[in-house]
């Protein structure tokens, strides 16, 4: 889930974090135990080579052949930036897909309030049309949560078409919220296709029940044809979120990238040998910190290619669900006429009035208060 932090934290607060950072990330990857012992031999082989000059009487273990070959570094530096340029390229790639990702299920979030907020023009009244207004609302919410329940799952990235992706506990969460019906959940069960866009349907159509649309010359298909728009522009919405996570960077270049990080590590594991000669403590640090940077890159762009699941970095899908749920609650719930408002506001002064009556219009800063209200006394 999505790891809130503050940027004014200091250094070793941030540094000394594990939760959401690159440490469970690569410290997991056997490539960073294997590369890691790679570097262990080249250390071991350079002290048996530095040994067994001393124990041969050369003076300081430094002659040539008692070390192992220093490489050349113009054959580390040029691998070694090109590594970086794929290493950027591809993160900044996975960089713009997480945001595009978070974008699309910031619309569905959009367009569900604004679903709830057309029911409630149609059907004024708290205690009016209760229940065609939740029913409609209430399985809105339940397409945005079995969207997410999909894209979390493993099944649905071989095939978004087939029907799964939906495990049996999330099918028991819907009924437990009250968002979907026994009988719905075994509709939704038989399903062979997007299964979040059937609740969409279910919801139009309920809709179109409440409406009792005689023709489509009928005053209340008008409104109708606004939830068919938003209701359209959902299901538009959630193909593009599924192709898109159907389409990743092509694994030709992931496959280069993975090449090049191998041989780039094993040509720095030598270099560092000899670079920080018999200072194998440092050397360890060095090689260390030089992997956590590089394949942490690496795990961080891949952990952004794909934002839904349970992964430090992905979406708060959970959080979503529930703030489109309370809100809409909240907003069907305080349902009060225009008429009812209207006998509270005779106190308030109205610009529009005051111009078309002559009069000097108030500006905002003559309102000598900020929005936060500093210097406020508030009432009791």
């Amino acid at each position: 889930m999505t790891i809130i932090y503050d940027p004014a934290a200091g250094i070793f607060e941030v540094v000394t974090c594990w939760k959401g950072t690159v440490f469970p990330l690569v410290l997991n990857k056997p490539t960073f135990y294997f590369l890691l012992g790679v570097q262990g031999v080249f250390l071991i082989i350079d002290e048996r080579m530095h040994r067994l000059c001393l124990n041969e009487g050369i003076q300081g273990g430094s002659e040539a052949g008692c070390r192992l070959s220093p490489l050349d570094w113009n054959a580390v530096s040029l691998p070694a930036s090109l590594l970086i340029f794929f290493l950027v390229f591809y993160g900044s790639n996975c960089y713009d897909r997480f945001f595009q990702l978070w974008y699309q299920c910031i619309d569905l979030v959009y367009l569900t309030l604004e679903w709830a907020a057309r029911i409630n023009i149609m059907f004024p009244g708290a205690k009016n049309h209760v229940e065609i207004k939740w029913k409609a609302s209430r399985l809105m919410i339940a397409a945005v949560a079995m969207l997410f329940n999909m894209l979390g799952g493993d099944v649905v990235e071989d095939d978004p078409f087939d029907g799964k992706g939906v495990d049996p506990q999330e099918y028991v969460a819907f009924t437990r919220m009250q968002l979907l019906t026994h009988d719905e959940v075994i509709a939704l069960k038989l399903y062979k296709g997007v299964k979040c866009v059937v609740p969409v349907k279910w919801a139009l159509k309920s809709l179109q029940v409440g409406f009792e649309i005689s023709s489509r010359q009928d005053v209340q298909s008008k409104y109708n044809d606004i939830f068919e728009d938003l209701a359209s522009a959902f299901q538009v919405k959630c193909y593009n979120i599924i192709m898109t996570l159907q389409q990743p960077v092509p694994f030709a270049y992931y496959h280069v990238l993975k090449l090049q990080m191998v041989g780039v590590l094993l040509l720095l594991s030598y270099s560092f040998v000899t670079v920080f000669e018999g200072m194998w403590p440092l050397t360890l640090a060095a090689y260390t910190i030089m992997m956590m940077v590089m394949i942490g890159l690496q795990e961080i762009a891949i952990a952004m290619s794909d934002p839904f699941g349970e992964d430090d970095s992905d979406f708060n899908t959970t959080k979503l669900v529930e703030d489109i749920y309370n809100n809409i609650v909240v907003f069907l719930r305080e349902d009060y006429r225009v008429e009812h408002m209207s006998k509270h506001d005779k106190h308030l002064t109205n610009p529009l009035q005051s111009a078309l009556e002559g009069k000097r219009v108030p500006r905002f800063t003559d309102l000598r208060v900020d929005i936060h209200g500093r210097g406020l006394a508030v009432p009791d």
